[in-house]
């Protein structure tokens, strides 16, 4: 193979072969990634909250002096609970959704800068 000719594999070998590039998915992985670790964290943290709430529940049904009482106080925090799920289930969907299309927004801008690049070489 004569010098001038080498091929030489580095970072964007693909693209110096006029290949397609592989990066966009890299990138989408990593963005996962991230977003998959951040629900990870919001997850646990609801979940402490959570815990939480359900100690402080078992303390004020303590307190409690009737059975009428102790129902009023597991009906609020059974409202209060369910209000919370449903908060936290439209933050998660939030925070998939966001990922998902900004991921896939990244190689959907890479594909079309490859379509235009191959057409102007035609």
């Amino acid at each position: 193979m004569a010098k001038g000719s080498e091929v030489r594999f580095g970072r964007n070998a693909a693209e110096t072969a006029n290949g397609p590039s592989i990066e966009p998915f890299f990138e989408v992985g990593n963005r996962l990634l991230e977003t998959w670790a951040a629900v990870g964290t919001e997850i646990l943290e609801f979940s402490k909250t959570r815990l939480d709430q359900g100690l402080e529940l078992s303390r004020a049904m303590a307190r409690t002096g009737s059975v009428s009482e102790a129902m009023d106080v597991q009906a609020r925090f059974t409202r209060s609970m369910v209000q919370d799920y449903i908060s936290e289930a439209n933050k998660l969907a939030d925070m998939s959704t966001r990922s998902f299309l900004g991921s896939f927004a990244a190689m959907q801008k890479q594909a079309k800068s490859q379509s235009s690049g191959a057409e102007a070489a035609e």
